[in-house]
């Protein structure tokens, strides 16, 4: 469709003008239309495509939300469960006689800050860090977590936090007896057919 096209390159070339570069997908009455615009960045050259891989950033928590109603529908996990009973040995912290539980963790109603513990300096400091979370391992995040104290009592105000996303995935794992990587894998790529995205690119699996 002519006019299909000429709409999804248009809108392409607006969103490259903004970013480095944009892939528009368009669907009109059966038929589909993929336009790119500006640079894939790196070091490939020309424009994005239908097989460009781009970094999701956030987007990641609607996987990890969706692995949260993946267990609670099968019977594993609770909503109202505490993050305590999936991370047994590590220090949570509560606050009002509350604890967080796992629908606080993927609603942002946790009370924990946005960043993990000892995170928000260097990135204060260095705002153009490819990836500010690359050297921020499990054990760090849970050493963290125990010298954190809560900004509102849990389930009380919407505070959004990078930190309770990473923690409700790495519990949802531990619980699962795997890493996150796989279980995204397992229970949301596989099931769905989203042979391209993943974790950590090139790694195969």
């Amino acid at each position: 469709m002519a006019e299909l096209g000429d709409l999804v390159g248009r809108t392409a070339d607006r969103l490259a003008e903004q970013q480095v570069g944009a892939v528009v997908v368009g669907l009109a009455d059966g038929a589909a239309e993929i336009r790119g615009a500006g640079s894939a960045g790196g070091a490939a050259s020309g424009p994005p495509g239908p097989d460009t891989l781009f970094e999701i950033g956030s987007i990641t928590k609607v996987f990890t939300a969706l692995l949260l109603a993946r267990t609670v529908l099968a019977g594993d996990a609770a909503l109202e469960e505490p993050l305590a009973g999936l991370l047994p040995g590590c220090t949570v912290p509560g606050r009002g006689g509350r604890r967080i539980t796992l629908q606080h963790l993927a609603t942002h109603t946790s009370g924990l800050p946005r960043l993990p513990k000892g995170m928000l300096l260097p990135a204060l400091l260095n705002p153009r860090a490819a990836d500010p979370y690359a050297g921020c391992t499990a054990d760090r995040l849970l050493d963290g977590l125990a010298r954190t104290k809560l900004r509102s009592v849990p389930g009380r105000t919407f505070r959004y936090s990078n930190l309770g996303a990473g923690l409700l995935g790495l519990a949802l794992a531990r619980r699962a007896g795997t890493d996150y990587e796989q279980l995204v894998r397992r229970e949301v790529c596989l099931p769905l057919g989203l042979a391209d995205t993943v974790v950590t690119p090139g790694a195969g699996g």
